[in-house]
């Protein structure tokens, strides 16, 4: 009966220290333990329960927070990869610079097809080495500008129309639009050059087509007001018998 009520009483202890009793108090039964003990080995038996529960608990919080971990590793990879891939196939020659020094360190298929450079001889050059010495100074200030403007990296665009060398020795008009942006966890400058060589060209026909035109007006004028009194000349396109009746007016 004592070794019933015995085991009896053991078996409402925690298993672990339940296991332990048995084992070194063998024979004995509860009708042995003095009750100052006994109220011992219940109060560890209790705090055996609570130390299986807050294990319990941590290996719950631990695997949801591996979990959300994981999960936000996955998402930010997919995001990464889709920046990359916008980046890369994006139809604007995009290079992406050390603010302070302007050393390339990436571009994208755009840029290496345009400037026709291959990437890695590409990313070797700095900013400034692409355009003329004579606009170093305006690139510098451009990028300096947006660099200094904040710590948020879409704080501030800058914009500059300069010339950039492509292999081979040609020049092209660009428009470069300067932002900052944070470039494998450091901060870095995103410069779009945007190929306006023909708008260029196409502006200044229309400017030299101007000038020429206003010459042969200033030079009709001054003949004009050279000619003898009394001696109408023909205004430039004026029909023959607009003249004949000019002249007898």
């Amino acid at each position: 009966m004592s070794e019933s009520r015995s085991a009896t009483a053991f078996d409402a202890l925690h298993p672990v220290l339940a296991r332990q009793l048995r084992r070194h108090l063998r024979g004995a039964n509860a009708n042995n333990v003095p009750p100052d003990l006994l109220r011992l080995i219940t109060a560890v038996s209790e705090s055996y329960h609570d130390a299986d529960d807050e294990r319990r608990l941590m290996a719950s919080t631990i695997e949801a927070t591996s979990a959300e971990l994981v999960d936000r590793h996955e998402r930010l990879e997919v995001s990464e990869r889709g920046y990359r891939e916008l980046f890369e196939s994006n139809p604007w020659p995009l290079l992406v610079c050390d603010p302070a020094t302007l050393q390339l360190i990436a571009v994208n298929a755009t840029a290496v097809e345009r400037y026709g450079y291959d990437r890695d001889t590409l990313c070797a050059l700095r900013l400034d080495e692409l355009s003329p010495d004579a606009d170093a100074a305006a690139l510098h200030a451009c990028v300096s500008a947006v660099a200094g403007a904040s710590n948020h990296p879409s704080a501030a665009r800058n914009t500059l129309r300069t010339r950039h060398r492509a292999a081979g020795g040609c020049v092209i008009d660009v428009d470069l639009t300067a932002q900052q942006i944070a470039y494998d966890g450091r901060r870095a400058c995103l410069v779009a050059a945007v190929d306006v060589t023909d708008q260029v060209a196409a502006y200044r026909a229309v400017r030299a087509g101007e000038t020429r035109l206003r010459s042969i007006f200033d030079h009709a004028g001054r003949r004009r007001d050279d000619a003898p009194s009394g001696e109408r000349l023909p205004t430039t396109g004026a029909s023959p018998r607009y003249v004949r009746e000019a002249d007898h007016t």
